[in-house]
């Protein structure tokens, strides 16, 4: 007995051998299986056998891309046996047709559900598209008209014919998984041994030369040759692509077997040689591509968040005409928005990114978006479907300045669910958008629009300025060699200002400013903010420079400077943390918040020497906007003390613009110190104002302010403790000497105040007739231009004195030389004290004035900074270039004493004559004086 039983007989071999010895039973069943293993390993197409083909009128292979062939032919044949049976019944063939090989169903009339039920077809005969040829095992060959069905849900078309009495469907759909392509799916073929197939579809199913082949329902009987009745149209289209063969791919599988589809599918060229070999298409330069192209906001308002529409049209006028040839199909888009429409940073509030795993791309279905990652809506015309594909536009995970969108469009009731990946580049330094499709499908339509959403957090902002704006755009086919590329373009105008105000002949710039303190005592420990804004419609924020009211200032000592370069990385030590900004940025009623809620504060750091100053701030900015991360935003700013006042003056580096190709479209900043125990407010209560000006993107300055002032100065204490002293023994050639000192009890440092008293804001002192002036030092002063350009350079005459001081301010005192430095418009050389320490420069000035009837020498320190002290000392030393002179050996026996005013910044005076104690004197030879009186007023 041969090996290669046929599967049926071993069957009744055993179903024979049922009821006897166990042993058969099991035997029979090893055969069965050996035997079914043997012949479903041969179930399958003979090689070569699979062929489809177009062809011409004339019967010969069509090979025009986007022609409309006369026919197309699809055969196959099954493996059969040594008797020759087939292998296997074939239970499932699914066809896979080329991609941009498409058919026209709504061409053709389709026979309705009723009409194709039962057992006797009733079809009309214009509903006829082909006929089916097949040879069944025992009944021979059997011919049967293949006829345009109404789909079922969730299929783009439907074929059905009759085999072997049964009726037999072929469902048409787009691959919407992989490359678009059609595939022709029958299900469920009755067992009917099938041998081989050949089935013809009609190019153009109503051309009188198919009427011989027609089957027409007449009264209750079949017609065979008969009109069809209708306008001929196109049924097929080639596709458009002339540089590779096109390839159509066929599963089967068995109902042994059902599932189980072979591994190595055959394949075959659309077209083919002489010899067989797979050729390509051709003549791909014979087809056009003319698309037009529409683009516009939906508002013509400058600087105001905008949806837009993006309508591409392409002529399809042939494509139903049976001598005509399709449009090509387009592969590649890139539309580049006008410079100016830009990403509205606002719309990142609460908008999410399509996770991949819910993007749908790579399987037939539809995507599963959140609703939080829709930016827009699309919809799709093509000829090949009754209804409009519709959906939505989705954003992907991506890293800006380059973004991904999905587009979703669908047909729920064909089946088909498209997903189509754009390509957005942000341009880095100014935002254009360029919107890039490749490798779309290799379908026609007529109308593709895409629509970004509207509204007050539109996708978009329009530009600035009024004028007219233009949108190019290259299209590229998808057929090849072609001609060129498409290009074509579109103009909208921006024509009123926000709010539909006229256009301004230029943007305005007028920011505004509020700044202050939190608290208003005088003296106080405070938090500190300041908010710039500005309105839409405005030229932007590229620079802020202000300064603090005098006397509002830091505890520099309690805050370790952040170094370089952890500044300028923007990663320095919380210990060096300040506060925090929180800005603003994008047009209309809901601008971007950065940091968005949740998300940590976006940290101001104190920093050591910057650009030439002693202090610096960085600012870090995390951008961690909606679903995408942009580039962290370090911006420095330098921070420079007045060396009259030690009032501060904050200039930031240039804002930044374009970030990752969005657009900053700074609103409002607002900066927060709130380090508790740093800032503290001035203890003068009269009133001050924060200044200083803001420079726009287009290079205007604006001055910008804002008014402050104190509260309770009265409150304050104003108790300075001076002491002054000086050496009885002097001589002719080394002078006098002079010692002040000033003492401010560090029990004053409480009840949260950074200054328990009134810091000094002037001080007048007389020097006794005793201790005048020596004249030949006021001569060697230093020139006011010497001083201005360097202290340093000064004679080492005109050095007269040294002083210090120590201030809770700073973890250091300051100290510095003592000058006579003479100013063209005054008299007298005045007394310049220059205190440094901590990379800050403190000049006091003190106006000499010159009795000349008492020959008393005065001098006002008119103007002290509003900072706190806990000591000051000036030592005036005798020597060659002492600052005074005093006759020999008389100030031991003298009274000496120094008429004082003071007056405090919270406007207390006190006037006093303050005794000078005389050292060195010999023993009971010295008088000190008691004060005479001490007036505070």
């Amino acid at each position: 007995m041969s090996i290669r039983l046929a599967t049926a007989t071993v069957r009744r071999m055993c179903f024979a051998a049922l009821g006897r010895m166990t042993i058969a039973v099991m035997t029979c069943a090893v055969l069965v299986l050996i035997s079914a293993g043997v012949a479903q390993a041969s179930f399958g197409i003979v090689p070569g056998s699979f062929k489809v083909t177009a062809l011409n009128r004339d019967g010969s292979i069509d090979t025009q891309a986007g022609s409309h062939p006369f026919e197309y032919n699809v055969t196959f044949a099954f493996n059969l046996n040594s008797e020759k049976e087939p292998e296997g019944d074939v239970r499932d063939i699914d066809v896979n047709l080329p991609p941009g090989l498409v058919g026209d169903a709504t061409t053709v009339p389709r026979c309705s559900d009723e009409e194709f039920a039962g057992n006797s077809v009733k079809c009309s005969g214009n509903t006829q598209v082909g006929v089916l040829r097949v040879t069944l095992q025992g009944s021979g060959r059997t011919e049967q008209p293949l006829y345009n069905l109404e789909p079922s849900r969730g299929e783009a078309a439907e074929l059905g014919t009759t085999v072997d009495g049964f009726n037999v469907l072929e469902n048409v759909s787009v691959r919407t998984g992989s490359d678009y392509g059609l595939s022709v799916d029958t299900s469920n073929i009755p067992a009917t041994g099938i041998v081989d197939v050949s089935e013809t579809v009609w190019g153009v199913p109503a051309d009188s030369s198919h009427d011989p082949e027609r089957k027409c329902f007449v009264g209750l009987s079949i017609v065979n040759g008969c009109a069809s009745g209708v306008v001929p149209k196109s049924f097929l289209t080639l596709p458009t692509v002339c540089d590779a063969p096109p390839i159509a791919r066929m599963d089967v599988d068995s109902r042994e077997t059902p599932g189980m589809f072979f591994p190595d599918p055959p394949e075959t060229a659309l077209s083919v040689d002489s010899g067989g070999n797979p050729i390509p298409l051709t003549g791909c330069e014979r087809l056009t591509l003319e698309p037009s192209l529409k683009v516009a906001p939906d508002t013509q308002a400058a600087d105001t968040p905008a949806g837009l529409t993006a309508e591409v049209k392409v002529g399809q006028a042939a494509l139903g005409s049976p001598e005509g040839l399709s449009s090509a199909d387009l592969k590649n888009t890139m539309v580049e928005l006008p410079e100016g429409v830009v990403i509205n940073p606002g719309q990142a509030a609460g908008l999410q990114a399509c996770p991949y795993s819910q993007d749908g791309v790579g399987t037939e279905g539809p995507p599963s978006c959140p609703n939080a990652s829709k930016v827009g809506t699309v919809s799709i015309k093509t000829p090949l479907l009754e209804e409009e594909l519709e959906g939505n536009v989705y954003v992907l995970p991506a890293s800006p300045p380059n973004i991904e969108l999905l587009v979703a469009p669908a047909d729920p009731r064909a089946g088909v669910y498209v997903k189509l990946i754009g390509k957005v580049h942000m341009d880095a330094a100014t935002g254009q958008l360029t919107t890039t499709f490749t490798e779309t499908p290799q379908l026609p339509f007529t109308r593709f629009r895409l629509s970004f959403s509207g509204g007050a957090q539109a996708a978009l902002s329009t530009p600035v300025s009024c004028g007219t704006y233009t949108t190019n755009a290259d299209f590229t086919p998808w057929g090849t060699p072609f001609q060129a590329d498409d290009l074509t373009s579109d103009s909208f105008t921006v024509t009123t200002g926000v709010g539909g105000g006229a256009c301004p002949a230029s943007l305005p710039f007028t920011p505004s400013m509020i700044a202050g303190a939190t608290t208003d005592q005088a003296g106080g420990y405070t938090d500190f903010s300041l908010l710039l804004s500005r309105p839409d419609d405005q030229q932007r924020v590229s620079a802020l420079r202000f300064e603090t009211p005098e006397g509002l200032l830091g505890m520099i000592s309690k805050v370790p400077l952040c170094p370089e370069p952890q500044a300028s990385e923007g990663s320095c030590s919380a210990t060096s943390q300040i506060g925090h900004t929180v800005v603003e940025a994008g047009p209309g009623p809901y601008p971007l918040v950065v940091p968005q809620p949740g998300e940590p504060p976006a940290p101001i750091y104190l920093t050591g020497p910057y650009r030439g100053a002693p202090y610096g701030l960085s600012i870090v900015v995390p951008l961690h906007v909606g679903p995408f991360t942009l580039q962290t935003q370090i911006v420095r700013a330098k921070i420079e003390v007045d060396p009259l006042t030690s009032r501060l003056t904050v200039s930031t580096d240039p804002l930044p613009q374009i970030i990752d190709g969005v657009p900053a479209d700074l609103r409002a900043i607002n900066a927060v110190i709130d380090r508790p125990g740093f800032m503290f407010n001035p203890t003068d209560c009269s009133p001050q104002e924060f200044s200083g000006d803001a420079t726009s993107d287009g290079g205007v300055s604006t001055t910008i302010s804002s008014h402050f002032q104190m509260g309770s100065c009265q409150s304050l204490r104003f108790k300075p403790n001076f002491k002054v002293s000086t050496n009885g023994r002097t001589s002719r050639k080394d002078g006098a000497g002079l010692t002040a000192k000033i003492l401010y009890p560090t029990g004053a440092l409480e009840h949260n105040q950074a200054s328990g008293q009134s810091n000094i804001a002037s001080v007048k002192v007389d020097l006794p007739k005793q201790l005048p002036s020596r004249l030949t030092t006021l001569q060697h002063s230093c020139t006011s231009a010497q001083f201005e350009n360097n202290p340093a350079g000064c004679p080492a005459a005109s050095v007269v004195g040294h002083a210090s001081a120590i201030t809770p301010v700073l973890p250091v005192p300051v100290s510095g030389p003592a000058y006579f430095v003479s100013y063209g418009a005054a008299k007298f050389p005045e007394l310049v004290i220059v205190l440094q320490g901590y990379g800050v420069t403190i000049d006091l000035h003190g106006e000499t004035f010159i009795n000349s009837r008492t020959n008393i020498t005065s001098s006002t320190f008119r103007r002290v900074p509003d900072v706190p002290i806990t000591s000051f000392e000036l030592s005036l030393p005798e020597g060659p270039n002492s600052a005074l002179v005093a006759p020999r050996g008389k100030l031991c026996s003298s009274k000496l004493v120094m008429p004082t005013a003071f007056t405090g910044h919270n406007g207390a005076v006190i006037h006093q004559n303050t005794p000078i104690m005389v050292t060195g004197c010999p023993k009971h030879a010295g008088h000190v004086p008691k004060k005479r009186h001490n007036k505070k007023r």
